[in-house]
């Protein structure tokens, strides 16, 4: 539809020059050209604002349809902490005589960097704020992942694109899922393969896949929730209450 607007468009544009050529003296051509001209000048950047979003949308369905009917299978769901996941380099330590520590980020990324004499294995330091404490709770969320077969082009999912939102949520192709304010991101996430070991060493997923997911739940975010990826929706699990 949008390709067959754009046609149109440009049929137009050389079309009524023409017409306007058969009917009219010179001048009222060059009128013509002049307002269309104008036209695009005002109507321009509104055309193509809506061209790239509709080219972002496709993406985005295109990219969501691969979880489209999704099963879940839920295992666990509890409160926990915050995670950081610091731990102390000993031998490089040893080898330079220098401290240093490693920090597992969120999306697996590992970053060596070195510490002071008050840091370290047990030292406190999470880089969120009282404030920001107060405003989210964590909840682990221990379940298995079973995508639907031919489910869409792309085989391939981002489980770090994974949240929870209230389960009576509306799927809006027009609305931002976070802007509202009562979704949870995926804060933490860990893969567990068939034999029971873990790593956070992973990206795009494919298949079925067992996954332990610490989601960051806004203090509004409360009982019974949906998985939710991109445009699609599925699963169903209740959060768990302070306590």
């Amino acid at each position: 539809m949008f390709r067959l607007g754009c046609a149109a468009i440009l049929v137009l544009m050389f079309a009524i020059p023409a017409i306007a050529a058969h009917y009219l003296p010179w001048w009222g051509v060059i009128v013509v050209l002049i307002a269309e001209v104008f036209v695009l000048l005002r109507a321009g950047p509104a055309l193509i604002k809506y061209g790239a979003k509709r080219v972002f949308l496709r993406l985005f369905l295109t990219k969501s349809r691969v979880l489209k009917g999704a099963k879940v299978e839920v295992h666990e769901v509890r409160l926990t902490d915050r995670p950081v996941r610091r731990r102390q380099l000993d031998a490089q330590a040893q080898a330079s005589g220098e401290r240093r520590e490693e920090i597992t980020a969120a999306d697996g990324t590992i970053v060596t960097t070195p510490v002071g004499p008050e840091t370290g294995e047990n030292a406190e330091d999470d880089g969120e704020s009282d404030e920001e404490t107060k405003k989210n709770r964590y909840v682990l969320v221990d379940f298995a992942l079973t995508p639907k077969p031919g489910g869409g082009v792309m085989q391939f999912y981002d489980p770090g694109e994974l949240l929870l939102v209230p389960f009576n949520a509306r799927i809006s192709l027009t609305e931002d899922p976070t802007a509202d304010g009562v979704s949870a991101s995926a804060h933490d996430l860990t893969l567990i393969n068939e034999s029971g070991a873990e790593t956070k060493d992973f990206d795009k997923l494919t298949g079925p896949s067992h996954l332990r997911v610490t989601f960051q739940c806004p203090q509004s975010l409360r009982g019974r929730v949906k998985f939710r990826y991109y445009f699609e929706a599925f699963g169903d699990l209740t959060l768990p209450g302070d306590g």
